[in-house]
């Protein structure tokens, strides 16, 4: 009897439904409650992190004032944007992280400013628009259905709550990972620039430069790290902050610290783990014989993973970047199966609406046992075909 096969794109969909309908019947049965489980508990703080952001520039010296984590290019951005809020706004700012918090709920607070709030949505609505017509390139004549459902995964649903920024290093990072084979020479280039970009507003995307090395372009590799200097040095130089460079790099020596010691022996071992299995997946492109057999969204959500735990915040937002080898999977992996459905799981407790708060160690074990099934059963299929020829 033939097996019936389950499309992994309506998969998804089904469950991304059932997950938003489930969600929506627990919050009216929580009065709401569900809501601060799930997100940031202070209903204050909504959409804090793009108008703390933008409180935070207006001394041009954010990284002495305010001791904020942003790279200079995302602080650069902020800054332009700052540059059309209004002079009654400007004039009760904060000079400092305590007071912007004295501000939060009060008639002074930016986000009760139309203009500051239009900031918002003009900034949100172009990284959707840029996020949607990347996405159907990537997709090329799959369904919009995936697209609509990769709006209600939980990082998106995190970043639009918080008011991050998320949305638009991960476009960025999207267009190299789309762009960085192309045949045009043009397209390489702009990738490695937007990868760069993407680097600017969020440290982590520079993992992906791992896939140059896979891939021995080791001149790119050098155009990325350059990019890299620029798109910090410069934003430095423009907002006349120089010397908080070296701020900054304390900031991000004592970010993490706080991490509880027993969660540093899981990290560590998933760490390891993780560069364990990217390293055999580097060296073997350098090999005749391959030292491991992994697929182009097992590689890439390796590398995503890894970009995850040294960051050190598990939360929703970095879970964001995991859309790009789902989407990969789903096109590698039309059909779920009981070789794939422990991945296909990995990838729905990372997306859908009712997600995790923090990332679990666990699930990396996990996704590599799926995957080595995978590819066993994918690679004993080609050996098969090999000798009957």
């Amino acid at each position: 009897m033939k097996e019936k096969q389950i499309n992994s794109t309506a998969l998804y969909a089904f469950l991304t439904l059932l997950s938003v309908v489930s969600a929506i019947l627990i919050i009216l049965i929580s009065k709401g409650n569900l809501i601060k489980i799930y997100f940031f508990p202070d209903y204050n703080d909504s959409l804090m992190d793009f108008f703390n952001s933008l409180i935070e520039v207006h001394t041009k010296h954010p990284y002495k004032d305010f001791g904020v984590l942003y790279p200079p290019l995302a602080n650069l951005f902020f800054y332009s944007l700052f540059m059309f809020v209004p002079r009654n706004v400007i004039s009760v700012l904060p000079y400092s992280h305590r007071e912007a918090i004295l501000l939060v709920g009060t008639p002074n607070d930016i986000r009760m400013n139309q203009t500051c709030m239009l900031l918002f949505l003009f900034t949100f609505l172009m990284s959707v628009l840029l996020f949607v017509f990347l996405i159907q390139k990537f997709l090329i004549q799959k369904s919009n259905l995936l697209i609509i459902c990769l709006f209600f995964t939980f990082p998106m649903l995190q970043a639009i709550e918080r008011g991050n920024i998320v949305l638009l290093p991960f476009t960025f990072t999207l267009f190299f990972y789309l762009f960085h084979e192309s045949p045009k020479r043009i397209l390489r280039e702009l990738s490695i620039l937007s990868l760069a970009i993407a680097f600017g507003f969020k440290l982590y995307p520079a993992f992906l430069g791992l896939l140059l090395i896979k891939e021995k372009r080791i001149k790119d590799v050098i155009k990325a790290f350059i990019y890299a200097i620029l798109v910090t040095i410069i934003p430095l130089l423009i907002m006349d902050d120089l010397p908080g460079l070296f701020t900054w790099f304390n900031i991000l020596l004592s970010y993490g610290t706080d991490t509880p010691s027993s969660e540093f022996i899981f990290r560590d071992l998933a760490i390891i783990t993780c560069v364990l299995f990217i390293s055999l997946d580097t060296l073997s492109s350098f090999t005749k014989r391959p030292l491991i057999r992994l697929t182009k969204s097992q590689s890439l959500m390796l590398i995503i993973w890894l970009m995850i735990l040294i960051n050190g915040n598990l939360d929703g937002l970095v879970l964001l970047f995991t859309i790009i080898p789902f989407v990969i999977f789903s096109i590698e992996e039309p059909v779920i199966n009981k070789f794939n459905i422990i991945e296909f799981i990995v990838y729905m407790v990372c997306l859908l609406p009712l997600g995790i708060n923090k990332l679990n160690y666990y699930f990396l074990p996990l996704f590599l046992i799926g995957g080595i099934i995978r590819a066993k059963k994918r690679y004993a299929a080609i050996e098969e075909i090999q000798f009957i020829k």
